[in-house]
Protein backbone atom coordinates (compact mmCIF):
# COMPACT_ATOMS: atom_id res chain seq x y z
CA UNK A 1 0.00 0.00 0.00
CA UNK A 2 2.88 2.52 0.75
CA UNK A 3 5.28 1.58 -2.33
CA UNK A 4 2.46 0.78 -4.54
CA UNK A 5 2.24 2.75 -7.72
CA UNK A 6 0.28 1.95 -11.01
CA UNK A 7 2.84 3.11 -13.83
CA UNK A 8 4.51 -0.50 -14.43
CA UNK A 9 6.53 1.08 -16.72
CA UNK A 10 8.26 3.72 -14.69
CA UNK A 11 8.96 1.52 -11.44
CA UNK A 12 9.64 -2.28 -11.82
CA UNK A 13 6.66 -4.37 -10.72
CA UNK A 14 4.76 -1.69 -10.12
CA UNK A 15 6.63 -1.10 -6.73
CA UNK A 16 8.43 2.06 -5.90
CA UNK A 17 12.34 1.96 -4.62
CA UNK A 18 13.49 5.26 -2.94
CA UNK A 19 15.52 5.54 -6.10
CA UNK A 20 12.42 6.10 -7.97
CA UNK A 21 11.07 8.71 -5.91
CA UNK A 22 13.28 11.45 -7.11
CA UNK A 23 11.65 10.78 -10.66
CA UNK A 24 8.04 10.44 -9.60
CA UNK A 25 8.62 13.82 -8.39
CA UNK A 26 10.02 15.50 -11.50
CA UNK A 27 7.65 14.57 -14.11
CA UNK A 28 4.25 15.32 -10.89
CA UNK A 29 3.05 11.75 -11.46
CA UNK A 30 2.45 11.70 -7.36
CA UNK A 31 -1.48 10.37 -8.29
CA UNK A 32 -0.64 7.28 -9.12
CA UNK A 33 1.21 6.25 -5.69
CA UNK A 34 -1.95 7.12 -4.18
CA UNK A 35 -2.63 4.53 -0.88
CA UNK A 36 -6.52 4.68 -2.10
CA UNK A 37 -6.27 2.59 -4.89
CA UNK A 38 -3.28 0.58 -3.78
CA UNK A 39 -5.37 -0.54 -0.66
CA UNK A 40 -7.52 -2.63 -3.37
CA UNK A 41 -4.31 -3.55 -5.76
CA UNK A 42 -5.16 -1.03 -8.26
CA UNK A 43 -1.65 -0.43 -8.79
CA UNK A 44 -1.34 -3.85 -9.92
CA UNK A 45 -2.20 -5.64 -12.87
CA UNK A 46 -5.90 -6.87 -12.36
CA UNK A 47 -4.91 -10.64 -13.24
CA UNK A 48 -1.62 -10.14 -9.85
CA UNK A 49 -4.35 -8.39 -7.74
CA UNK A 50 -7.11 -11.42 -8.32
CA UNK A 51 -4.45 -13.70 -7.00
CA UNK A 52 -3.79 -11.97 -3.85
CA UNK A 53 -7.21 -13.22 -1.53
CA UNK A 54 -7.29 -9.85 0.36
CA UNK A 55 -7.82 -7.75 -3.18
CA UNK A 56 -10.05 -10.51 -4.03
CA UNK A 57 -11.78 -9.81 -0.65
CA UNK A 58 -11.80 -5.88 -0.97
CA UNK A 59 -12.31 -5.72 -4.62
CA UNK A 60 -16.05 -7.35 -3.72
CA UNK A 61 -17.25 -4.47 -2.70
CA UNK A 62 -17.03 -2.76 -6.04
CA UNK A 63 -15.36 0.51 -4.55
CA UNK A 64 -14.48 2.96 -7.43
CA UNK A 65 -16.91 1.19 -9.87
CA UNK A 66 -20.06 1.45 -7.55
CA UNK A 67 -21.37 5.20 -7.00
CA UNK A 68 -24.17 7.56 -6.24
CA UNK A 69 -25.63 10.17 -8.24
CA UNK A 70 -24.60 12.78 -5.87
CA UNK A 71 -20.81 11.55 -5.35
CA UNK A 72 -20.46 11.68 -9.62
CA UNK A 73 -22.00 15.04 -9.28
CA UNK A 74 -19.73 16.44 -6.74
CA UNK A 75 -16.63 14.94 -8.88
CA UNK A 76 -17.83 15.72 -12.00
CA UNK A 77 -19.78 19.16 -11.57
CA UNK A 78 -18.91 20.19 -8.29
CA UNK A 79 -16.24 22.87 -9.29
CA UNK A 80 -18.52 24.75 -11.43
CA UNK A 81 -21.66 24.44 -9.89
CA UNK A 82 -22.70 26.91 -6.85
CA UNK A 83 -24.47 24.52 -5.02
CA UNK A 84 -21.47 21.95 -4.89
CA UNK A 85 -18.57 24.55 -4.97
CA UNK A 86 -18.46 24.49 -1.19
CA UNK A 87 -18.07 20.57 -0.97
CA UNK A 88 -15.74 20.35 -3.96
CA UNK A 89 -13.50 22.78 -2.21
CA UNK A 90 -13.68 21.01 1.17
CA UNK A 91 -13.41 17.04 0.08
CA UNK A 92 -11.93 17.14 -3.10
CA UNK A 93 -9.73 20.14 -4.13
CA UNK A 94 -8.16 20.48 -0.41
CA UNK A 95 -6.67 17.54 -1.33
CA UNK A 96 -3.78 18.43 -4.51
CA UNK A 97 -1.55 15.45 -4.23
CA UNK A 98 -4.40 12.58 -4.66
CA UNK A 99 -7.72 14.85 -5.42
CA UNK A 100 -8.08 17.07 -7.93
CA UNK A 101 -4.27 17.14 -9.02
CA UNK A 102 -3.57 18.81 -12.31
CA UNK A 103 -4.14 16.09 -14.48
CA UNK A 104 -7.72 15.40 -13.01
CA UNK A 105 -8.51 18.98 -13.75
CA UNK A 106 -7.45 18.93 -17.02
CA UNK A 107 -9.70 15.62 -17.85
CA UNK A 108 -12.49 16.52 -16.59
CA UNK A 109 -12.22 20.26 -18.42
CA UNK A 110 -11.85 18.11 -21.54
CA UNK A 111 -14.92 15.79 -20.11
CA UNK A 112 -17.16 18.40 -20.38
CA UNK A 113 -16.20 20.90 -23.06
CA UNK A 114 -16.35 18.26 -25.22
CA UNK A 115 -13.01 17.88 -26.50
CA UNK A 116 -12.92 16.40 -29.84
CA UNK A 117 -10.76 13.40 -28.36
CA UNK A 118 -13.53 13.01 -25.67
CA UNK A 119 -15.95 12.38 -28.41
CA UNK A 120 -14.19 9.37 -30.24
CA UNK A 121 -14.72 6.03 -28.80
CA UNK A 122 -13.38 5.31 -25.83
CA UNK A 123 -11.77 9.12 -26.04
CA UNK A 124 -13.43 9.59 -22.05
CA UNK A 125 -11.84 6.16 -20.91
CA UNK A 126 -9.01 8.31 -19.00
CA UNK A 127 -10.93 10.87 -17.51
CA UNK A 128 -13.16 7.43 -16.25
CA UNK A 129 -10.12 6.06 -14.56
CA UNK A 130 -9.43 9.20 -12.49
CA UNK A 131 -12.78 8.81 -11.42
CA UNK A 132 -12.68 5.61 -10.13
CA UNK A 133 -9.87 6.81 -7.70
CA UNK A 134 -11.20 9.81 -6.92
CA UNK A 135 -14.08 7.73 -5.46
CA UNK A 136 -12.16 5.32 -3.49
CA UNK A 137 -10.23 8.34 -1.97
CA UNK A 138 -13.31 9.25 -0.94
CA UNK A 139 -14.74 6.35 -0.19
CA UNK A 140 -11.58 6.63 3.13
CA UNK A 141 -12.04 10.50 3.29
CA UNK A 142 -15.50 11.10 3.66
CA UNK A 143 -16.53 12.95 7.23
CA UNK A 144 -18.75 9.61 8.62
CA UNK A 145 -21.42 12.48 9.48
CA UNK A 146 -21.91 13.22 5.71
CA UNK A 147 -25.40 12.53 4.90
CA UNK A 148 -24.92 14.20 1.64
CA UNK A 149 -22.60 11.99 0.69
CA UNK A 150 -23.06 8.62 2.29
CA UNK A 151 -20.10 5.89 2.34
CA UNK A 152 -21.58 2.69 2.15
CA UNK A 153 -23.80 3.80 -0.59
CA UNK A 154 -20.90 4.44 -2.86
CA UNK A 155 -19.98 0.01 -2.66
CA UNK A 156 -21.86 -2.90 -3.61
CA UNK A 157 -22.51 -3.38 0.36
CA UNK A 158 -24.95 -0.19 0.62
CA UNK A 159 -26.18 -1.09 3.94
CA UNK A 160 -22.56 -2.46 5.53
CA UNK A 161 -22.49 0.61 8.04
CA UNK A 162 -25.72 -0.77 9.58
CA UNK A 163 -24.58 -4.25 9.56
CA UNK A 164 -21.36 -3.05 11.58
CA UNK A 165 -23.07 -1.23 13.63
CA UNK A 166 -25.33 -4.13 14.39
CA UNK A 167 -22.33 -5.75 15.38
CA UNK A 168 -20.70 -3.17 17.64
CA UNK A 169 -23.94 -3.58 19.63
CA UNK A 170 -24.38 -7.03 19.95
CA UNK A 171 -20.81 -7.17 21.24
CA UNK A 172 -21.18 -4.84 23.57
CA UNK A 173 -24.27 -7.13 25.14
CA UNK A 174 -26.66 -4.10 23.37
CA UNK A 175 -29.85 -4.67 21.50
CA UNK A 176 -29.79 -3.97 17.90
CA UNK A 177 -31.42 -0.57 16.63
CA UNK A 178 -34.94 -0.77 15.79
CA UNK A 179 -34.07 0.44 12.32
CA UNK A 180 -32.47 -3.17 11.61
CA UNK A 181 -34.90 -5.28 13.25
CA UNK A 182 -37.13 -4.19 11.02
CA UNK A 183 -35.44 -4.17 8.14
CA UNK A 184 -34.68 -7.60 8.86
CA UNK A 185 -38.23 -8.25 9.38
CA UNK A 186 -39.54 -6.76 6.31
CA UNK A 187 -37.28 -8.99 4.43
CA UNK A 188 -37.78 -11.61 5.86
CA UNK A 189 -41.29 -11.57 4.95
CA UNK A 190 -41.49 -10.55 1.63
CA UNK A 191 -39.19 -13.61 1.05
CA UNK A 192 -40.97 -16.38 3.05
CA UNK A 193 -44.15 -15.20 1.27
CA UNK A 194 -43.86 -13.38 -1.91
CA UNK A 195 -45.99 -10.72 -0.77
CA UNK A 196 -45.31 -7.40 -0.37
CA UNK A 197 -45.61 -6.96 3.06
CA UNK A 198 -45.12 -4.07 5.65
CA UNK A 199 -45.36 -6.15 8.69
CA UNK A 200 -42.58 -5.07 10.97
CA UNK A 201 -43.81 -6.43 14.04
CA UNK A 202 -44.35 -10.01 13.12
CA UNK A 203 -43.00 -12.80 10.93
CA UNK A 204 -45.38 -14.82 8.55
CA UNK A 205 -43.86 -18.27 8.13
CA UNK A 206 -46.42 -19.17 5.21
CA UNK A 207 -46.40 -22.20 2.72
CA UNK A 208 -47.79 -22.92 -0.62
CA UNK A 209 -49.66 -25.98 0.74
CA UNK A 210 -46.51 -28.33 0.86
CA UNK A 211 -42.65 -28.19 1.09
CA UNK A 212 -42.43 -26.14 -2.55
CA UNK A 213 -40.08 -23.91 -3.32
CA UNK A 214 -43.09 -22.01 -4.54
CA UNK A 215 -41.91 -18.18 -4.48
CA UNK A 216 -45.68 -17.30 -3.15
CA UNK A 217 -46.88 -18.73 -0.38
CA UNK A 218 -50.38 -17.74 1.25
CA UNK A 219 -50.87 -20.15 3.67
CA UNK A 220 -49.82 -19.23 7.24
CA UNK A 221 -48.76 -21.91 9.20
CA UNK A 222 -47.64 -19.79 11.97
CA UNK A 223 -46.53 -16.53 12.78
CA UNK A 224 -44.26 -14.92 15.27
CA UNK A 225 -43.25 -11.55 16.94
CA UNK A 226 -40.16 -10.08 15.64
CA UNK A 227 -39.10 -9.33 18.80
CA UNK A 228 -38.96 -12.20 21.14
CA UNK A 229 -41.68 -12.34 23.75
CA UNK A 230 -42.10 -14.84 26.50
CA UNK A 231 -39.60 -17.06 24.33
CA UNK A 232 -41.51 -16.79 20.88
CA UNK A 233 -40.46 -14.91 18.30
CA UNK A 234 -37.41 -13.41 16.25
CA UNK A 235 -33.82 -13.01 18.36
CA UNK A 236 -30.86 -11.15 16.57
CA UNK A 237 -27.98 -12.43 18.56
CA UNK A 238 -24.37 -12.95 18.22
CA UNK A 239 -22.73 -15.76 17.09
CA UNK A 240 -19.71 -16.42 19.59
CA UNK A 241 -18.00 -19.10 17.43
CA UNK A 242 -18.53 -17.57 13.93
CA UNK A 243 -18.07 -13.90 15.45
CA UNK A 244 -21.10 -12.55 13.72
CA UNK A 245 -24.98 -11.71 13.81
CA UNK A 246 -27.00 -14.28 14.04
CA UNK A 247 -30.91 -15.13 13.68
CA UNK A 248 -32.89 -17.03 16.15
CA UNK A 249 -36.45 -17.51 15.41
CA UNK A 250 -38.27 -19.38 18.34
CA UNK A 251 -41.76 -21.22 17.38
CA UNK A 252 -42.40 -21.89 21.19
CA UNK A 253 -41.19 -21.78 24.20
CA UNK A 254 -38.05 -24.30 25.27
CA UNK A 255 -34.75 -25.81 23.93
CA UNK A 256 -34.99 -27.36 21.05
CA UNK A 257 -38.13 -25.09 18.97
CA UNK A 258 -35.85 -22.66 17.56
CA UNK A 259 -34.51 -22.12 14.12
CA UNK A 260 -30.59 -20.42 13.60
CA UNK A 261 -29.97 -18.35 10.09
CA UNK A 262 -26.55 -16.89 10.16
CA UNK A 263 -26.66 -13.49 9.30
CA UNK A 264 -23.63 -12.41 7.04
CA UNK A 265 -23.04 -9.22 5.70
CA UNK A 266 -23.80 -10.15 2.11
CA UNK A 267 -27.25 -11.72 3.68
CA UNK A 268 -28.49 -8.71 5.68
CA UNK A 269 -27.12 -6.41 2.40
CA UNK A 270 -29.72 -9.05 0.17
CA UNK A 271 -32.90 -8.59 3.18
CA UNK A 272 -31.89 -4.89 3.67
CA UNK A 273 -32.74 -4.61 -0.32
CA UNK A 274 -35.61 -7.11 -0.62
CA UNK A 275 -37.06 -4.52 2.20
CA UNK A 276 -36.56 -1.61 0.14
CA UNK A 277 -38.37 -3.12 -2.77
CA UNK A 278 -35.74 -4.98 -4.87
CA UNK A 279 -37.03 -8.12 -6.22
CA UNK A 280 -35.26 -11.29 -4.45
CA UNK A 281 -33.43 -12.69 -7.74
CA UNK A 282 -32.13 -9.37 -8.85
CA UNK A 283 -28.92 -9.22 -6.54
CA UNK A 284 -28.16 -12.45 -5.31
CA UNK A 285 -29.45 -16.03 -6.09
CA UNK A 286 -27.15 -17.55 -3.86
CA UNK A 287 -28.76 -15.83 -0.97
CA UNK A 288 -32.40 -16.45 -2.07
CA UNK A 289 -31.70 -20.08 -2.12
CA UNK A 290 -30.43 -19.63 1.57
CA UNK A 291 -33.38 -17.94 2.65
CA UNK A 292 -35.84 -20.89 1.07
CA UNK A 293 -33.51 -23.53 2.72
CA UNK A 294 -34.27 -21.57 6.02
CA UNK A 295 -37.82 -21.34 5.02
CA UNK A 296 -37.93 -25.20 4.53
CA UNK A 297 -36.53 -25.17 8.28
CA UNK A 298 -38.73 -23.41 9.67
CA UNK A 299 -42.02 -25.23 8.24
CA UNK A 300 -40.26 -28.60 9.34
CA UNK A 301 -39.84 -26.94 12.58
CA UNK A 302 -44.10 -25.36 13.04
CA UNK A 303 -44.99 -28.71 12.12
CA UNK A 304 -42.98 -30.57 14.98
CA UNK A 305 -44.38 -27.99 17.44
CA UNK A 306 -47.95 -28.11 16.19
CA UNK A 307 -47.69 -32.02 16.19
CA UNK A 308 -46.44 -32.13 19.59
CA UNK A 309 -49.10 -29.75 20.71
CA UNK A 310 -51.65 -32.28 18.79
CA UNK A 311 -50.77 -35.28 21.32
CA UNK A 312 -50.46 -32.65 24.28
CA UNK A 313 -54.70 -32.16 23.96
CA UNK A 314 -56.71 -34.91 25.54
CA UNK A 315 -59.78 -33.34 23.79
CA UNK A 316 -60.92 -35.12 20.91
CA UNK A 317 -63.15 -34.73 18.19
CA UNK A 318 -66.63 -36.41 18.47
CA UNK A 319 -68.87 -37.42 15.45
CA UNK A 320 -68.22 -37.76 12.20
CA UNK A 321 -67.23 -35.03 10.43
CA UNK A 322 -63.57 -33.27 11.12
CA UNK A 323 -62.04 -29.93 10.33
CA UNK A 324 -59.42 -28.51 9.13
CA UNK A 325 -58.52 -24.95 9.30
CA UNK A 326 -56.66 -22.46 6.88
CA UNK A 327 -54.94 -19.49 7.39
CA UNK A 328 -54.61 -16.97 4.49
CA UNK A 329 -52.38 -14.21 4.36
CA UNK A 330 -54.15 -11.21 3.45
CA UNK A 331 -53.10 -7.74 2.75
CA UNK A 332 -54.54 -4.65 3.32
CA UNK A 333 -54.93 -1.16 1.44
CA UNK A 334 -51.85 0.27 2.93
CA UNK A 335 -49.44 -2.97 2.38
CA UNK A 336 -50.18 -4.82 6.30
CA UNK A 337 -50.53 -8.81 6.14
CA UNK A 338 -53.40 -10.32 7.99
CA UNK A 339 -54.31 -13.58 8.20
CA UNK A 340 -57.88 -14.96 7.96
CA UNK A 341 -58.90 -18.47 8.89
CA UNK A 342 -61.15 -20.58 6.55
CA UNK A 343 -62.35 -23.52 8.14
CA UNK A 344 -62.69 -26.44 5.34
CA UNK A 345 -64.94 -28.93 6.71
CA UNK A 346 -65.27 -32.92 5.59
CA UNK A 347 -67.67 -35.62 6.03
CA UNK A 348 -66.91 -39.54 6.16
Amino acid sequence: MVLGYADGKLVKENLMTCADVPKIQEINQLGKASIYANAFGANLPRRRASDRPVFRALGSFGIGEETTNSADGLLVYGKDDSRMQADFDRLVASDPIYGATAEFRAAQDAYLEGAEGARLEDGSSAFLQLLEAQRRRLFFTLPDADVEYPRWSMTAFRYAGEYMEAYESLKAKKPVSEVVRGRVTLGLNRVLTGLLLENVDRIFIASSGGFTQSRVSVLCDREVPSRRQGGVGMAIKLDEVAGRPQLEVSLAPGRGNSVFFDLTPIRYEFLSRVAEGSLPASFSNECLEDLLAFKAKLLRKAEIVRNANQEGDDDEVSGEASELTLNFIEIESRGGGFTRPVTVRASE
